[in-house]
C-alpha cells in the first residue's frame, strides 16, 4: 500500500494508528479451532533488533486483538510425510483489529492452532509434504479516500492454496459447503467479512 500524495499519506498513518483500515484474511490452522470462538486478544511484544525473532506474546507487549470465524474443519492426507496419517484442519477468517508485527501467527499459535506451513511458530515441518507455503493470505482492504469515499480491494485466493483446500476431506456438511464455496475458486471475488457464515456452534465438525 502506497500513497501518490502527502495529503493520502498521513490520512492512512491516522487510519492505521486508530486502526480503522479493514484488513481480511483466510488461513489454514492445525487442528479443529472451536467455532463459538471469535477472537483472540493478548498483548505482543518483540525487539526490532533481534530481527527475526519471533514475536512473543508477553503481559508486557502492546494491545492486539484479531477476530476470527472458523468456517470449515477438514482433515488433511499427510500419509506421504514421514508423520503419516490424515492431520485435522481448519479454515478461518480473520479480520485484525490491531496491527502488530505477525499478529496473526503469532495469536493463533498462542491458541494452539498455528498456521499450517508456517514453521517460525510451529514445529510442524512435515506440512510442506501437503502444504507448499504458510497458509495465510490477505484477501481484502479498505481504507477511507481523503475524499471521503470507501476504498475495497480484494484478491482471491492463489492458486496452489486453491490446491491444498481441494485436497482436503470436509468433516460435515456445514464444512463442506465452505470449501466448495468461493475459497476453491481462483480468481473468485471471496465474499465481506459480514457474509461469512461461521460453523454453527453445535456442528458436529
Amino acid at each position: 500500500l502506497a500513497a501518490t500524495t502527502y495529503e493520502a499519506y498521513y490520512s492512512l498513518r491516522w487510519q492505521f494508528a486508530e486502526d480503522t483500515v479493514e484488513r481480511d484474511y483466510v488461513c489454514l490452522l492445525h487442528g479443529w479451532m472451536d467455532p463459538s470462538v471469535s477472537h483472540l486478544s493478548a498483548d505482543i511484544g518483540y525487539a526490532r533488533a533481534q530481527g527475526t525473532v519471533p514475536t512473543q506474546i508477553s503481559d508486557g507487549g502492546r494491545r492486539a486483538t484479531t477476530f476470527v470465524k472458523v468456517l470449515a474443519h477438514g482433515a488433511a492426507d499427510a500419509s506421504s510425510s514421514a508423520d503419516a496419517g490424515t492431520r485435522r484442519v481448519s479454515l478461518v477468517a480473520v479480520r485484525i483489529g490491531t496491527g502488530r508485527r505477525h499478529q496473526i501467527r503469532a495469536h493463533v499459535a498462542h491458541a494452539g492452532h498455528p498456521v499450517v506451513g508456517d514453521t517460525k511458530y510451529s514445529d510442524e515441518r512435515q506440512d510442506f509434504d501437503w502444504c507448499p507455503r504458510n497458509f495465510l493470505h490477505r484477501y481484502h482492504l479498505a481504507f477511507q479516500r481523503v475524499d471521503g469515499s470507501r476504498f475495497h480491494a480484494s484478491a482471491s485466493l492463489p492458486l496452489d492454496l486453491t490446491r491444498v483446500l481441494a485436497a482436503l476431506a470436509p468433516c460435515g456438511p456445514a464444512s463442506a459447503r465452505a470449501l466448495q464455496e468461493e475459497w476453491r475458486v481462483c480468481g473468485g471475488s471471496p465474499r465481506s467479512w459480514d457474509e461469512l457464515e461461521p460453523l454453527p456452534f453445535s456442528s458436529a465438525d
